[in-house]
């Protein structure tokens, strides 16, 4: 009885998403505007940064003037380039305090009583690693969609040990810009509730996150690329004191990207013509989350306000090579009750 109810409070608020997801909308549309004329067309088709989305040397090819063919470079922040690629990624992280924190993590906690799904004890710290495969394919220069899955090893201190399908995520992008080495994509992206909540392998609620992603080229070395999102939790469950758990949150980073090497020589004159063939980047990247409302429980069951902001800092090197790229990067928070301590990040990325 308690399942088919909870399938019958997600399609009900499953109708609600026009009218709740309307505020960051309307934030991300005032945002993308500067980037757009009023026909919807990018800027640069009338020449303010350089030929347009149509021009193939400009998209899916190589820029001529900010040099080697663009590939991902940050790690902990999302791609605005649409590839068709797959990836792999390991990530070992350490120490969550409150891990039902705005039930960003996981599900709030079973020990609250009522219908409260998370696991059954009040957790003081949790470690998790997570395999997670991604697949994203092109449709278009301008589309794309996108699939996330990931199979979590949980490791609580006092819960029990548990492994298992955690929350899948599926998902589009749209890029509204690309050119002379700035690329401007709009993303949404959709969290599904498969991980059992009891478990601590999912949240129980699904999630509607749309983004802007940016990337831009300041020299034929250095990239800087951003995000913006803003995670819109949907759910029926209220804490003890009657109020909703969950909280929406607005998520933020910036990355830098430095070829330490370069290997694009050409055998035919001795110059390099953008299309690196190999190259070493180095990226530091800073993340943050605002935790704009919603609430926590801590190990004396006290439920209270889980507004907030959490930072985090990673350092990373990633290695790219035609087709695919590996990265290797650890990351460490400096502000606020964090999401985890320390991560450790291990990645493979194959393009096609």
């Amino acid at each position: 009885m308690r399942n088919a109810e909870r399938h019958h409070a997600r399609l009900v608020i499953a109708f609600r998403l026009l009218r709740h997801t309307f505020r960051p909308a309307l934030f991300l549309f005032i945002v993308a505007t500067p980037f757009l004329d009023v026909s919807g067309q990018p800027v640069a088709q009338h020449g303010a940064l350089g030929p347009s989305f149509d021009d193939p040397q400009q998209f899916g090819s190589f820029d001529p003037i900010f040099g080697p063919t663009p590939v991902t470079i940050s790690d902990f922040i999302d791609s605005a380039l649409l590839q068709n690629r797959l990836r792999f990624r390991v990530d070992a992280a350490y120490n969550n305090r409150l891990p039902d924190r705005a039930e960003f993590f996981y599900a709030q906690c079973g020990c609250l009583g009522g219908n409260a799904p998370g696991p059954p004890l009040a957790e003081t710290s949790v470690d998790y690693q997570d395999f997670r495969v991604y697949g994203e394919t092109t449709w278009s220069d301008r589309y794309a969609a996108f699939f996330e899955a990931p199979l979590r090893f949980l490791n609580p201190e006092l819960n029990q040990n548990t492994t298992g399908l955690g929350d899948v995520n599926v998902g589009i992008k749209y890029a509204m810009r690309a050119c002379h080495g700035q690329y401007l994509t709009a993303q949404l992206r959709i969290y599904l509730p498969l991980g059992d909540a009891d478990r601590g392998l999912g949240t129980d609620h699904f999630t509607f996150e749309p983004g802007l992603l940016l990337r831009q080229s300041l020299s034929d070395r250095l990239t800087v690329e951003g995000e913006v999102h803003y995670w819109i939790p949907w759910s029926s469950q209220t804490s003890t004191n009657g109020t909703q758990f969950y909280g929406e949150i607005l998520h933020y980073g910036l990355g830098l990207g430095y070829d330490l090497h370069q290997d694009c020589y050409c055998s035919k004159c001795g110059e390099c013509h953008g299309q690196a063939s190999k190259r070493l980047t180095s990226v530091v990247e800073v993340v943050g989350w605002s935790i704009m409302n919603g609430n926590v429980s801590n190990s004396n069951l006290v439920v209270q306000d889980a507004d907030g902001t959490i930072g985090n800092i990673m350092f990373g090197l990633r290695w790219s090579a035609p087709g695919d790229s590996v990265y290797v990067g650890y990351g460490h928070s400096f502000v606020g009750d964090a999401w985890y301590e320390h991560i450790v990040r291990l990645e493979y990325e194959y393009r096609f």
